[in-house]
């Protein structure tokens, strides 16, 4: 049977005591944050526990009001992460697409109940970030949270990105946000060399492992083995575009 979720079948039945604790977090009243006392399974445990939880995400998903076709694009973000990062897929990031706190918005997604602050957006994995594809995105999300602030934290944010050509993706998308200084952190580097290269801190400073190719490879490989370091700014989106 096809996976909602963009998963291979399973080597092996789930372990019971692994899918009762991510069932307990998908049923939970609060989702269960980047803190959460989750395990950190091994490959094949991990995706039969998510193919084991399939039927239950979406049930959640349709007592929720999610449309069949929101819920489809929500959920292939759980076989996206796992095809890019194996087992080192955030279970508690997994977790919150299952539950529908996170959802799809085209080429973005956002929480999908606003804080006190508005609602985050998020940047996933996938097709490239055209002007044309974010306002489709921010539309979309205008129709999953209403007028409420939205904001994003991310490196792309990072203005170290300004040596990017002006109209570079990843520019003109930061230009529809006020940005606020971040200090450089090791989450950025880990952010920036996995979102770019699908690789650790430590492969991408290895001359000999990474070879950079385009221009964003390049300034991001640069700039660490240049001995600099990438933050994780937060912005809020521009008046200007928000409505």
């Amino acid at each position: 049977m096809t996976s909602l979720l963009g998963l291979p079948p399973s080597s092996a039945p789930p372990d019971a005591g692994l899918l009762e604790r991510v069932r307990d977090a998908l049923g939970a009243d609060r989702p269960p944050g980047e803190a959460a006392d989750l395990p950190h399974p091994d490959l094949p445990a991990l995706v039969a526990t998510l193919r084991a939880l399939e039927d239950d995400a979406v049930r959640r998903h349709r007592s929720l009001g999610l449309s069949e076709g929101r819920t489809a694009a929500t959920l292939a973000d759980v076989g996206r992460k796992v095809a890019t990062y194996g087992a080192d897929a955030p279970l508690w990031w997994l977790v919150e697409i299952l539950r529908g706190d996170v959802v799809a918005a085209g080429r973005l997604q956002v929480q999908r109940v606003p804080a006190a602050d508005g609602a985050a957006l998020h940047v996933p994995e996938g097709g490239p970030l055209t002007p044309d594809a974010v306002d489709e995105a921010l539309a979309e999300v205008r129709r999953v949270v209403g007028p409420v602030p939205l904001h994003c934290t991310t490196w792309l944010f990072d203005p170290v990105l300004d040596g990017l050509a002006p109209t570079s993706n990843i520019r003109r998308l930061r230009a529809r946000f006020d940005v606020a200084p971040a200090a450089p952190s090791p989450e950025g580097d880990e952010d920036a060399c996995r979102f770019v290269f699908r690789r650790t801190v430590a492969e991408v400073l290895d001359v000999e492992t990474v070879h950079p190719r385009t221009s964003l490879e390049r300034l991001v490989a640069g700039h660490l083995r240049a001995g600099g370091h990438w933050s994780v700014p937060r912005g809020t989106v521009r008046a200007s575009v928000a409505a």
